[in-house]
């Protein structure tokens, strides 16, 4: 019997790409713009495969995964993930180790090289014969956004043949991360209520910090006081108040708010990083949407989620994790600072931060370890190599970090283990040429979580 594979991807010239490439190698294919109907789908139809992408119109591609794991006898059916938006191992991880993902997808990606194998293993001896599928079924052509989406892909790093060149990480060039500018110049004067709350709270502060928590952050100068030390030294301590920070090079100040050494609100001076602005980025809403609930929150007083809510344009989920997706935001972004200066308030009683509707759940070796292996040029990367290449490696075993369930890889878990060997940190790196960045930032993380020590 032939395969059935839905395709659900609301850019019509990828889809319509993928679509071809899968009825060429035999699959029966159906197809859908959006995943606010793929439970119908599924219910009325013998489904193999899913290929479903993360960033779509009304309903998210997890969101869409989440509720077909919950009809019957979903269990056994794979799916594999893609976006073109969402790069780096962390949205891998999420697809895989928390949406039963069987792969993730960076778009572009090649079909022949990169899905078919995929494909061949999950049918093995029932993979069709060429040409043999019938037509492909769009059953939903309600396409609300148009083409490709994404932010440009970073500057490659080009990879070296002899391996002694790596001793010093010299043929690594500096790049930076896209730039966390605001999507709006000509933004509401309400946009900009959250940057001047943080700018008068941060005057405040200069007065009211406990002064046995404050410092300064340079790369210049080396790695010391840097957000994943702070953040642990914090936790440690197990802190309830409010961390202060300003980028010192781009006058950005943001809020962190602690609960017990965990974050659990953030509030930023980038315009970039409101929630309408997220919800935009992520096409949960339209530009228009946002610019009229921001004038309904001038009017009532009202948060925006709210607002949006009583709008009907954003379903009670998708609010959720576009509330995640802006903590997520706020806190990654700042990895990418090369130099600030914080001040930390302890508060003893009740945290002033707006009431929630969702949990953030992560944990801080979660928030270091994708901090750095997502914010982390290579500039940083160059400076913890010369400073520790030539030590060798080993466990720490009474650090107090410890990683939940499914937060890493089980690759990740046996490079970590990998790593009590007594081998240098320079050896380690040259065995494996081809993922030194991703080598480096994985020991910087679990440095910075006291995992390891060099010696």
């Amino acid at each position: 019997m032939t395969k059935t594979i839905l395709v659900i991807d609301d850019d019509d010239s990828f889809r319509e790409l993928l679509v071809t490439f899968l009825e060429d190698e035999g699959f029966n294919v159906l197809e859908l713009s959006n995943g606010e109907t793929a439970n119908k789908v599924f219910m009325k139809n013998d489904i193999d495969f899913f290929l479903i992408d993360v960033l779509l119109p009304r309903k998210n591609g997890f969101k869409v995964v989440e509720d077909l794991k919950n009809a019957m006898d979903f269990v056994e059916i794979p799916i594999v993930m893609m976006s073109g938006f969402y790069k780096g191992f962390k949205h891998k991880q999420d697809a895989i180790g928390n949406f039963g993902a069987l792969d993730y997808l960076e778009k572009p990606f090649d079909f022949n090289a990169d899905l078919k194998p995929i494909l061949i293993k999950t049918f093995q001896s029932e993979y069709p014969s060429p040409n043999s599928s019938a037509s492909g079924s769009i059953i939903d052509e309600d396409d609300l956004f148009d083409g490709p989406s994404g932010l440009p892909d970073l500057p490659h790093v080009n990879q070296v043949n002899d391996e002694d060149e790596f001793v010093d990480l010299t043929d690594l060039p500096d790049f930076e991360l896209p730039d966390f500018t605001p999507m709006q110049k000509d933004a509401s004067q309400l946009d900009f209520e959250e940057k001047s709350e943080v700018t008068m709270a941060y005057q405040k502060i200069l007065e009211e910090a406990d002064k046995n928590i404050e410092g300064e952050f340079n790369l210049r100068i080396g790695l010391e006081n840097s957000l994943p030390e702070l953040l642990s030294k914090l936790f440690k301590l197990k802190l309830k108040g409010e961390l202060y920070l300003e980028d010192t090079i781009n006058n950005i100040k943001k809020i962190i708010f602690l609960d017990n050494g965990l974050p659990v609100f953030v509030k930023s001076t980038l315009v970039s990083e409101c929630l309408g602005n997220i919800l935009v980025k992520e096409r949960f809403i339209t530009a228009k949407d946002r610019d009229l609930s921001l004038s309904l929150m001038k009017k009532t007083r009202k948060p925006q989620g709210k607002v949006l809510r009583e709008m009907k344009c954003i379903s009670l989920e998708n609010l959720k994790y576009g509330l995640v997706k802006q903590l997520e935001t706020k806190l990654f972004e700042i990895f990418t600072w090369k130099s600030f200066t914080y001040r930390f308030k302890v508060i003893e009683g009740k945290l002033n931060t707006p009431p929630t509707i969702y949990e953030s759940d992560f944990s801080i070796p979660y928030l270091i370890y994708n901090g750095i292996m997502e914010g982390y040029s290579i500039t940083f990367i160059k400076r913890f190599y010369k400073q520790y290449g030539k030590k060798k490696i080993h466990h720490f075993p009474a650090s107090m970090f410890h990683f939940k369930d499914g937060e890493l890889f089980d690759d990740e878990l046996d490079f970590f283990q990998s790593l009590n060997h007594g081998e240098s940190f320079y050896h380690i790196v040259k065995k494996n040429p081809s993922e030194k960045e991703k080598i480096v930032k994985q020991i910087m993380a679990f440095y910075s979580l006291d995992m390891i020590k060099f010696q």
